[in-house]
């Protein structure tokens, strides 16, 4: 009868979730309220319910009532094994990565990609391109997104190259630092560059 204590062992499937808690009762022997049962959690398991059996064969119990009677003053809860699917980014500097988390085995999510500016995503850890991808959770599974520098091309042209010429185009990664060199022929002088 849990009119008789507060006090109530929490039994737990695997026992490591086992303890014992305080149900919020303002005394043991005036239960007047209801007490809406609180799903626990778990890394790498999901919870499927509270039971007042070990076999989990009666129905879920949700909340508890004055006038609710457990034998043994016991509550089961029901754990099933989930599916963890961590999603990480190689270098948060370069981008970032959604999705992930736990699920039940054989669900289907996808994950993302999210370069920032000046990046562009290569591959996952797994050797695979796609993005977004598509994954079916058999297991417990680790993703990692890899970035790459894009590549710019620079292109410098004299304005006569009777005047001189200038030198330092080509192709350039983000953030790495072009040099570029005018060289006036004789009878001439570097004046400025012009970006436009």
């Amino acid at each position: 009868d849990w009119r008789k204590t507060n006090d109530y062992t929490i039994a737990g499937q695997p026992a490591i979730f086992g303890r014992r808690m305080k149900m919020g009762f303002d005394n043991p022997t005036e239960v007047t309220h209801e007490v809406v049962l609180n799903a626990p959690y778990k890394r790498g398991y999901t919870f499927r319910g509270w039971y007042a059996t070990p076999d989990f064969s009666d129905e879920e119990i949700t909340t508890l009532y004055p006038e609710s009677k457990i034998e043994g003053g016991k509550l089961y809860a029901k754990w099933e094994k989930a599916v963890i699917c961590d999603v990480y980014s190689a270098d948060t500097t370069k981008g970032s990565v959604k999705g992930g988390g736990e699920y039940d085995i054989n669900a289907t999510t996808i994950i993302s990609a999210i370069p920032a500016y000046g990046y562009h995503f290569l591959r996952w850890n797994d050797g695979n391109t796609d993005n977004p991808r598509e994954v079916i959770l058999t297991e417990d599974v680790t993703y990692t997104a890899e970035f790459e520098a894009n590549t710019y091309m620079l292109t410098t042209v004299a304005n006569d190259e009777v005047m001189g010429s200038v030198t330092g185009d080509g192709a350039y990664l983000y953030m790495t630092q072009a040099k570029l060199v005018a060289s006036a022929n004789e009878h001439y002088r570097f004046v400025q560059w012009s970006d436009g």
